[in-house]
């Protein structure tokens, strides 16, 4: 009814223990917004869950409002899936939340940027005809992704263009993490995609957020 209001989330390659008013769990997934845990027990705190982990040596803690919790029926492991929504978190803490998911958005960035070094199987085939190559344009609009087969390489005002030959997975993790983003990030994440396109060797090989 309201899908502006869709937040996605960048989805971690390995859980991250963290503890939930004391109890272990384990965090999935993540934005700026808020977590998915994964949880033997039943969350006691809802309303006031406090939520401390590690991430490379940086202490992030927050209070967060249990949004949904279902059980995990389709897992060999007994258990609990939650999702939280931040309610209260400091400056530090927020701090390193952004550079923890702005890595994925690094990672996701360098993915991208490896692809275009090489030619696509769609983009070899259509410089063998002598065919223009072809791109795809992923926009965001209201919360819903549009994809736009083209053969303009022009970044688009929400989201990114990519070559037409990029995996699924690699769009998804940019589409993720295209979404969880900022504003500053999200002009970064389009200017390296153009980058990427017109010269992948000049791009540049960290993200600065």
């Amino acid at each position: 009814m309201y899908p502006h209001r869709r937040i996605e989330r960048v989805t971690l390659g390995h859980p991250i223990v963290a503890f939930a008013s004391g109890e272990p769990v384990q965090i999935v997934d993540a934005s700026v917004r808020g977590v998915r845990l994964t949880h033997e027990n039943l969350l006691a705190q809802r309303d006031r869950c406090a939520i401390a982990f590690d991430w490379k040596g940086q202490e992030i803690e927050f209070v967060g409002r249990v949004r949904w919790t279902r059980a995990q029926r389709d897992s060999p492991k007994p258990g609990y899936q939650s999702g939280l929504e931040i309610s209260a978190i400091d400056e530090q803490s927020t701090s390193a939340l952004r550079t923890l998911i702005q890595s994925y958005v690094e990672r996701a960035l360098e993915e991208q940027k490896a692809n275009a070094r090489g030619v696509p199987p769609a983009t070899e085939s259509q410089a063998q005809t002598g065919r223009a190559p072809l791109y795809v344009r992923h926009e965001l609009v209201y919360g819903i992704w549009r994809k736009t087969t083209t053969t303009e390489p022009r970044q688009p005002e929400s989201g990114f263009t990519v070559l037409v030959g990029e995996s699924p997975h690699q769009v998804d993790l940019l589409r993720a993490a295209y979404s969880a983003a900022d504003r500053q990030t999200r002009d970064m994440i389009r200017a390296l995609a153009e980058l990427s396109l017109s010269n992948p060797d000049d791009a540049p090989r960290r993200f600065i957020p």
